[in-house]
């Protein structure tokens, strides 16, 4: 696990149900060690998460630290999410992972690529670029041990090397 944890929030449509920000955006609220994304939904709402670490998340346990700390760092936020008080107390903090592997293959028949070797935090945006930059390092390394008339242990040698990339 990371020593980061995250909230997630809805913003929910307005009285019209259409968007209440932009909806072909990305929307993040940065700050030092924290966050609070908006993605858009089909359904008008935004799935909004404050990414934070443990200590922080930890103090939002009861309405007046919850509104001090919104006021404090996302004040433009409130308006959006009139209900992020009650969202807060009632949805749990929960923990991001960071997994990598040590071996990313079986008996050289098996060879995990992508988030499956090395899953990745969602906001770092990285599992799809993860993935394609394993299919190529593999092809290279492939290519290269068949330029150079790979054996009878070719692959098991490309797949320990991979591993180890």
């Amino acid at each position: 696990y990371i020593e980061h944890g995250y909230k997630e929030l809805t913003i929910f449509g307005d009285t019209n149900n259409e968007f209440k920000m932009p909806a072909n955006y990305l929307h993040i609220w940065p700050k030092h060690e924290f966050m609070l994304i908006g993605l858009p939904n089909p359904d008008k709402t935004f799935t909004c998460t404050l990414f934070a670490p443990w200590p922080i998340l930890e103090t939002l346990d009861n309405a007046q630290r919850i509104e001090s700390f919104f006021k404090t760092h996302f004040a433009d936020f409130i308006d959006l999410c009139p209900d992020y008080v009650e969202q807060c107390l009632k949805n749990p903090s929960s923990p991001l992972a960071h997994i990598n592997l040590s071996k990313w293959n079986y008996k050289n028949k098996i060879l995990l690529l992508g988030d499956a070797a090395h899953a990745i935090v969602p906001f770092y945006g990285q599992g799809m670029n993860a993935g394609l930059e394993d299919c190529l390092i593999l092809y290279e390394m492939l290519a290269g041990k068949a330029a150079s008339g790979g054996d009878d242990t070719a692959i098991e040698t490309v797949f320990d090397a991979f591993s180890e990339h």
